[in-house]
């Protein structure tokens, strides 16, 4: 009983550190657009907005409704705000008790069971090593990389946001570097310690290739099983960028995204973490005249597919790109805090027509916050 107490007291001090972390970031966010822009609407009619997310908790922040609104040009009572999505609405949706398991890179090669994911070349699971197939390596580990020219290292737990993602580059004398670091034993127990992978580097097609070539540009397609129908639908995509001369696209990395249309034609502009906007890029060319992102069928039916077998995770967020061999290859999967703000900034809700269905569901369903 006491181990129950504690742990919603926990969740609730934990959600309320979000909501203020978020009230923060939307507050700063606010006040940057308003000095860019002499048209900023402040005064919103936000009851619509109120009436519906009030039914979930007493408190709706409609800055986010402002923001949303400003950025689009698009009124749309249905768009959500960023905290009630985290504390309260992702929580009902994807069971948090299993989201690391899941979410565990080592494991998906086990799980899914294809060959759509990135080469892993070696696996380190609790400290210990691994090959690709999940037999147990002794001695020297350097053997199973070492006919690559250069190497990607993740860590295979918690590595949203692109964090400690890291290219090695095999030198002239033969080593690994990325830079500042020689790759040896020593590096990886300090820098990574247990639960990474080393995968070899994707050279990513020309068409992704344009946008940065430094990155492994992603498209990020957000799917949705339906509490009413079970059915699977993808509810958007969105082609994240990274910035000139970073590994990752993420845009807390510094990277911009861009939101699509159904059918895969980028948005007219895309947007960094501080929601500013960029029409163009690399150097001129808009985004806009860019055409359909190349395989964004493929990689819907893909996303499609792995989303039906996440039984316990409701909505997902699959990173994709497409190799220079024409293989469309699964980055990662997320499923829990995933980003939903570049999906409400271009005009459209997250949940769009499924809305109230998500909210009906959400008042009759228990969090699975642990």
């Amino acid at each position: 009983m006491i181990r129950l107490l504690l742990k919603k007291l926990y969740s609730k001090i934990r959600n309320l550190r979000l909501r203020i972390k978020s009230g923060i970031q939307i507050y700063k966010i606010s006040q940057n657009i308003r000095s860019q822009s002499k048209a900023y609407r402040k005064n919103l009619n936000c009851y619509s907005h109120k009436q519906k997310w009030g039914r979930l908790t007493p408190y709706v922040n409609t800055k986010w409704y402002e923001v949303y609104t400003n950025i689009s040009g698009v009124e749309d009572a249905n768009y959500i705000p960023k905290d009630i999505y985290f504390t309260i609405v992702e929580p009902r949706l994807n069971d948090r008790r299993l989201v690391l398991a899941y979410a565990d890179k080592n494991l998906y090669d086990r799980y899914y069971k294809s060959a759509i994911f990135p080469e892993v070349l070696l696996r380190n699971i609790r400290g210990i090593f691994y090959d690709a197939e999940y037999n147990r390596i002794s001695g020297d580990i350097y053997r199973h990389f070492d006919n690559e020219d250069k190497i990607i290292i993740k860590p295979s737990l918690e590595s949203m946001g692109g964090i400690n993602v890291e290219l090695f580059i095999k030198k002239d004398d033969g080593i690994f570097n990325n830079g500042n670091e020689v790759l040896d034993r020593e590096y990886l127990n300090k820098r990574f310690k247990e639960n990474f992978l080393i995968q070899k580097y994707i050279t990513q097609h020309k068409f992704f290739k344009q946008f940065n070539p430094s990155s492994v540009n992603t498209v990020r397609m957000f799917t949705y099983r339906s509490v009413r129908s079970n059915d699977v639908i993808v509810l958007g995509a969105a082609l994240r960028i990274g910035k000139e001369d970073s590994v990752v696209d993420n845009q807390r990395a510094g990277g911009i995204a861009c939101e699509t249309n159904d059918g895969g034609l980028l948005h007219e502009y895309a947007l960094d973490y501080k929601f500013n906007k960029f029409y163009t890029f690399a150097g001129s060319k808009k985004f806009s005249e860019t055409g359909k992102i190349y395989k964004f069928d493929e990689m819907k039916d893909i996303a499609l597919r792995i989303a039906e077998q996440n039984y316990y995770f409701r909505v997902l967020g699959l990173d994709m790109c497409v190799d220079d061999r024409d293989r469309v290859r699964i980055i990662e999967i997320n499923n829990h805090y995933i980003g939903i703000d570049l999906h409400q900034s271009s005009g459209r809700s997250l949940f769009k027509e499924y809305t109230d269905e998500v909210i009906e569901y959400c008042l009759k369903t228990d969090s699975t916050e642990t």
